[in-house]
């Protein structure tokens, strides 16, 4: 295999880029629809992992039933990223599976690197991204997050006036900031519980639940920080245990149903989130 088609973009010139316009085009003569992935790298457990890669085959049986899709996610080789491109391995790559990186964690010796499964990988250089002083958590984190601008503005530009729904599975704090982009542009999500952290933060919010136990990333904080639960009607929740044959009809409802809420996409973001 020869691995994804790279572009290398700086962000804030991501729209200047005849690359990424080439790339916008090209999947979307592929693609009606799109399934955007948020979720665990290598904080998912190997549990959670399993199970996800079994509920990913809901992708291909999307488009065994019709439906033209295209994928977008992180791109890196870890967690539901690496997950995401197994599945799309196993299913004889029917779908084009786009995913956006900070270009420093796709280095040479970096962890992770490239996922060899994507057909597309945007990397980010975002010479602006400082970590936050005095916080261990982004200290740690890195260049995690200096992508996500130009992650949403490429997932918005595929996304143009055609279907899409977000699919979210465990994740950390960059997980509900991304789960806040696809809430402030109206955009269906499916919320995967019994997956951990995020996604269950979400979960047992919504249904006045504990969570099965102690997170320390206390990441029920963030998601009232964000006021997430505002996009309550833009949530499906699903079992983690779940048939994949069962998500792919929970994806396909949504993504025959159209394009995004558009009484949500008019509140926008919360301000400061």
């Amino acid at each position: 295999m020869s691995g994804p088609v790279i572009v290398r973009v700086t962000s804030g010139a991501s729209h200047q880029s005849t690359a990424v316009e080439q790339l916008v085009h090209d999947v979307r003569l592929q693609a009606d629809a799109f399934v955007f992935l948020s979720g665990g790298a290598a904080g998912m457990a190997l549990s959670v992992r399993r199970r996800a890669r079994t509920l990913l085959d809901a992708l291909t049986m999307l488009a065994s039933r019709g439906v033209r899709i295209a994928v977008g996610d992180g791109g890196t080789h870890a967690g539901l990223m690496k997950e995401a491109g197994l599945a799309r391995r196993r299913g004889g790559n029917v779908f084009p599976l786009v995913g956006v990186a900070p270009a420093p964690k796709l280095e040479a010796g970096a962890p992770w690197g490239v996922d060899p499964n994507h057909s597309h990988l945007v990397a980010v250089d975002n010479p602006q991204w400082t970590a936050v002083s005095g916080s261990a958590r982004q200290e740690e984190q890195g260049a995690w997050g200096s992508e996500t601008d130009v992650m949403f503005e490429l997932f918005d530009r595929l996304a143009l006036e055609r279907a899409s729904v977000a699919l979210v599975i465990n994740g950390g704090a960059l997980t509900l900031g991304e789960v806040a982009r696809h809430g402030a542009s109206g955009r269906r999500m499916v919320v995967v519980t019994d997956s951990g952290r995020a996604a269950d933060a979400i979960a047992c919010l919504l249904q006045g639940t504990e969570p099965a136990g102690r997170d320390p990333e206390d990441l029920t904080d963030i998601v009232r920080a964000l006021d997430l639960l505002r996009y309550r009607r833009l949530y499906d929740l699903f079992p983690l245990a779940g048939a994949a044959e069962s998500l792919a009809g929970v994806l396909e409802r949504y993504l025959r149903e159209g394009g995004p809420d558009p009484r949500l996409k008019a509140q926008g973001p919360k301000p400061g989130a």
